[in-house]
C-alpha cells in the first residue's frame, strides 16, 4: 500500500472483502462491485488507484471458481465473520466460561485483518494471501456454531415440555441456515479438490494421470518444451557456470531441475541482474552460457558481443562462439 489515509484503506478493505467472498452469482458480484466503486468515488478515492491496486490489475475480477491462485471462500468467510462479530459483541453468549479470552482473541484476529488491508494492495490473487486470517478466524466460527447448536437443543427440550418461544423458533431458523452453509461449504471443498485447477484429482490434468514434469506446466503447457529445448542446448555445450536473466515473477525453478548433471549435481546459476547495491550481479562474460525467460530485449542487452542468442517463445539462451 502506498496510501494509508482512512478512505483509501477502507476502499482497499472493501475490495479485498469483495474478492474473498465472491460467488458464482454474477449479478451479485457486479452489483456489489459497482456499489463499492461508487462509494469510493463519493469519498474521493479512485477505485483503480495504482497506489492501492497491485500492478495493472483492475477491480473487480471473478474469483469464485476453484483456481488455487484466487478461489474465494464465501461460505467459510461468512461463518468466520459472524463468529468474529459475536465474539467481539457478545462473547459471554458464545462462551460464558471464557468470555474475556474469547473477546481478546477475536480482537487480535480483527486487528490482523485490519493491518492486512492497510498494508497489502488489492490484487486478483489476494485470497491466498488472506488464508491465514481465515484459519485464525475458524475457531471463532466453530465456537459460535457450537453455542448455536447447544441453544437449539435446549429449545427442542423446551418445545417438548410445551414451553416453546419466539427466540427458540429464531434459533431453529439460524441453526438451519448454519447447517445449510456448512453442508454447502463441505460440498464446495469436495468439488474444489476434485476439479480445482491446476492440481485436480479427476479429469484432464489429474495428479494421478499427469507426470510430475507436466503438472508443473499445467498453467503454461507451451513453456515445457521451450524450457527443455533451451536446457538441452546449454547442457550439450558443456556449460557449468550459467548466467540467469529474468524478471521479478518469471519461472526459475525449471532451470534447477533441467540443468543438473547426470549424477544429480545442481548447476551453478548466477544472477546477471541485481537491485541490491551490496550484491552486484555477475559479469556475463564470466559465464559459460546464459538462460533467459520473459523479455528478449532484456536478455539481449546482457548477452556479450559475439555470443549467439536463440529465442523460443518465452525462453531463450545464449552461447559463446565455438572454441
Amino acid at each position: 500500500m502506498e496510501r494509508h489515509d482512512p478512505p483509501s484503506v477502507l476502499v482497499n478493505a472493501l475490495r479485498i472483502g469483495h474478492t474473498a467472498l465472491d460467488t458464482p452469482l454474477a449479478p451479485v458480484r457486479a452489483g456489489t462491485a459497482e456499489a463499492i466503486m461508487a462509494g469510493a468515488r463519493a469519498i474521493g478515492v479512485d477505485p483503480q488507484d495504482r497506489a492501492i491496486t497491485f500492478g495493472r490489475e483492475t477491480f473487480p475480477v471473478p474469483s469464485w471458481y476453484p483456481d488455487e491462485d484466487r478461489v474465494a471462500f464465501p461460505l467459510a468467510g461468512a461463518l468466520a465473520l459472524v463468529g468474529a462479530s459475536l465474539a467481539l459483541a457478545r462473547p459471554a453468549r458464545v462462551s460464558p466460561a471464557a468470555a474475556g479470552a474469547l473477546r481478546g482473541y477475536a480482537t487480535v484476529v480483527v486487528a490482523a485483518v485490519a493491518l492486512h488491508t492497510a498494508m497489502i494492495k488489492w490484487q486478483p490473487w489476494g485470497n491466498r494471501l488472506l488464508l491465514y486470517a481465515l484459519v485464525l478466524a475458524a475457531p471463532l466460527a466453530g465456537l459460535w456454531l457450537d453455542s448455536l447448536f447447544r441453544r437449539r437443543l435446549a429449545s427442542e427440550s423446551e418445545s417438548a415440555s410445551g414451553s416453546s418461544s419466539a427466540p427458540g423458533r429464531r434459533r431453529s431458523v439460524a441453526a438451519g441456515l448454519a447447517v445449510a452453509m456448512l453442508a454447502g461449504s463441505a460440498l464446495a471443498g469436495v468439488l474444489a479438490l476434485s476439479y480445482g485447477f491446476p492440481r485436480r484429482l479427476v479429469g484432464a490434468g489429474s495428479v494421478f494421470t499427469t507426470s510430475e514434469w507436466d503438472t508443473r506446466f499445467l498453467r503454461r503447457p507451451q513453456w515445457a518444451d521451450e524450457f527443455r529445448a533451451a536446457a538441452d542446448a546449454v547442457r550439450a555445450s558443456g556449460a557449468r557456470r550459467v548466467g540467469l536473466v529474468q524478471q521479478n515473477d518469471n519461472w526459475e525453478y525449471p532451470w534447477w531441475l533441467l540443468l543438473r548433471d547426470a549424477d544429480g549435481r545442481p548447476p551453478e546459476l548466477v544472477a546477471l541482474q541485481s537491485v541490491l547495491p551490496d550484491r552486484p550481479p555477475a559479469d556475463p562474460g564470466s559465464t559459460d552460457a546464459i538462460v533467459c525467460t520473459g523479455t528478449r530485449k532484456v536478455c539481449a542487452d546482457l548477452v556479450p558481443a559475439g555470443w549467439t542468442l536463440t529465442w523460443r517463445g518465452y525462453v531463450g539462451y545464449a552461447l559463446p562462439p565455438p572454441g
